[in-house]
């Protein structure tokens, strides 16, 4: 007995060793860059910071919940927060409370670089049954490949960014109902909620995948036991429970609402050399590169892979997620067949990078294991094992260097206040915490008009599309002309008031986007909401001075499905001291 207790308090203190050195790791991940006190602007980044300020304007408020954008997207109360996952915003939003907006930016990517090694470690560790030297290089790997840097540090990719920490938590999950113990089952609902908390396109490609190894597992093996069958089942309905309010926004307002979603595309797809190539120079600057070690791993992880059956399919789905990047697959052709509707939605092969990243950790963790084994003394394999540990560090730093020296060399390129007509925020411009609110006098540069009405959409050139132009102009119509009677315009949490003299009764057309839960008031009265011929608010107000309210009101069963979704996660260690006490 007493050599049993020995044996778990000494895996538990190894495990406690490991966090310690991934928060170290995270927290020198990006000290660095919280020194220079500044950030480069690109892609989605005043998208997701936007979202994050709205969040914390609402928080200060006393407003937990956040739907529609009132104080930011140019004040047009588009509903991009009830249509994209914001709960890993939350963090950022109350790190905002403490510090300043930079380092609160460069604080929550520390804690998502811990949190995916944090995540992998776990992953790994169920895996190999406890192989604690293969599932730290395996953290070390996935976490600080570039592909990752590129969606988390470098381009603010933040939905798939978020995704890539949890998706080690599906693949362990259906490994498990699958091929391995069922009783872990719940692993995958976890990871599924998980996903869906953090960017929905990335549930649609795992569920794909996890679709196609369901049916790979049936041609090899010529059936599926019911036992599994059963444990994807109740996998599949605990992930609904954990995440039924993240549905309803949808189809209470997406689905059938008339609503621009994202188009159907495959763009921006490169070559297997060109992959190579900038993989090679292991460089986060680009969504083409997976990283030095990995791509080394693709072509020759098949020499240590193939001792193993698991371990070579492994590989081989690792390999043929980087070949899904690339244009060894006819991604023009497939447009002209019935895959395009299923595959267009992904828009950029690239995203499989994500996958690729990960099925190729495993293979490049076995071969560093591999490596330290060599050994032939436990202090010559820890003597290794440092060696390994150190040489993915000096990766990591070669990947970041570019990223940080580009900040040093933007120092002219500071953005300015916008005191113009609404124009697209310009990209590759320095923010610091003198001038980060100045993001907010821009449009931002992608995803401005997301979950607009189809009549007031434009693919990022609102200059093309009069409807767009004048919502986030902020016009108020009147018979389709310039309505001049608005004396002020306010804006709370999920709320925008008008105060306004009409010279008589008539109808408004308000540039404030309508959702099916969109509600006004006139005076403290409830209004009749209708839709605009841009899809905007559109309210009779009678004559003289009014005050009117629009705000959106969620489904009540969305506060249901909230209260589901806690009970579930609360049920879930219940659940597993239930089975353990059962098993003693």
């Amino acid at each position: 007995m007493f050599g049993k207790n020995f044996r778990l308090n000494k895996k538990i203190s190894i495990n406690l060793a490991v966090f310690g050195i991934f928060l170290l790791l995270s927290y020198i991940s990006i000290a660095l860059f919280m020194h220079e006190g500044k950030i480069i602007l690109r892609s989605d980044g005043s998208f997701h910071l936007s979202r994050v300020e709205e969040i914390y304007q609402n928080l200060r408020d006393g407003h937990f919940f956040t739907f529609i954008a009132s104080r930011t997207f140019s004040h047009s109360g588009v509903g991009n927060f009830l249509f994209y996952p914001t709960v890993f915003l939350y963090p950022m939003a109350f790190l905002r409370f403490i510090f300043n907006p930079v380092t609160a930016f460069y604080l929550w990517v520390g804690f998502f670089n811990f949190l995916t090694m944090a995540t992998a470690y776990y992953c790994m560790y169920r895996f190999t049954k406890g192989n604690t030297t293969r599932s730290f290089l395996f953290a070390l790997i996935y976490t600080f490949a570039s592909y990752h840097l590129y969606l988390g540090l470098y381009n603010t990719v933040w939905g798939e960014f978020i995704a890539y920490t949890f998706l080690p938590l599906i693949f362990l999950g259906i490994y498990n109902i699958l091929w391995d113990d069922t009783k872990y089952w719940y692993i995958l609902a976890i990871g599924m909620a998980l996903l869906l908390y953090s960017h929905l396109l990335s549930v649609y490609m795992s569920a794909m995948i996890c679709v196609g190894l369901f049916l790979a597992k049936f041609i090899f093996y010529k059936k599926v036991e019911f036992l599994r069958i059963k444990a994807l089942i109740k996998a599949g309905i605990l992930t609904f429970f954990l995440s039924s309010f993240i549905f309803v926004p949808i189809v209470t307002d997406l689905i059938g609402g008339g609503l621009a979603t994202p188009r159907r595309c495959f763009l921006w797809v490169s070559t297997i050399f060109t992959t190579f190539q900038l993989s090679l120079e292991n460089t986060a600057a680009t969504n083409h590169a997976i990283g030095l070690i990995l791509i080394l791993t693709a072509f020759l992880g098949w020499i240590i892979a193939n001792k193993s059956s698991r371990e070579l399919a492994i590989y081989a789905l690792g390999v043929f997620m980087l070949c899904l990047t690339t244009s060894l697959i006819p991604w023009d052709l497939i447009q002209k067949t019935p895959l395009y509707p299923l595959l267009g939605t992904i828009q950029f092969p690239y995203r499989f990078n994500s996958y690729a990243c990960l099925f190729l950790a495993v293979t490049a963790s076995l071969i560093f294991e591999s490596i330290v084994r060599l050994g032939k003394s436990q202090y010559t394999a820890n003597i290794l094992t440092v060696i390994a540990s150190l040489a993915l560090l000096c990766c990591y730093a070669s990947i970041v260097a570019p990223q940080h020296a580009s900040i040093i060399a933007a120092k002219d390129s500071s953005l300015s206040k916008n005191t113009a007509s609404p124009v697209t925020i310009p990209s590759d411009v320095l923010l610091d915490k003198g001038n980060y609110k100045n993001i907010f006098t821009y449009l931002i540069m992608y995803g401005e008009t997301d979950y607009y009405p189809k009549q007031s959409f434009d693919h990022n050139d609102i200059s093309s599309n009069k409807n767009t132009q004048s919502i986030v102009k902020q016009t108020v119509y009147s018979k389709n002309k310039p309505f001049t009677g608005v004396t002020t315009i306010s804006y709370a949490a999920n709320s925008i008031t008008y105060k306004l003299v009409s010279k008589k009764k008539q109808t408004l057309d308000l540039p404030t986007i309508r959702y099916r839960r969109t509600v006004a008031t006139i005076n403290g009265k409830s209004a009749v909401v209708s839709s605009s011929a841009r899809g905007t608010v559109s309210l009779p107000v009678p004559k003289g001075h009014s005050t009117i309210t629009v705000s959106y009101r969620p489904n009540l069963l969305y506060y249901t499905g909230l209260i589901a979704a806690l009970i579930s996660w609360l049920s879930i260690p219940a659940y597993l001291f239930y089975q353990k006490k059962k098993s003693a």
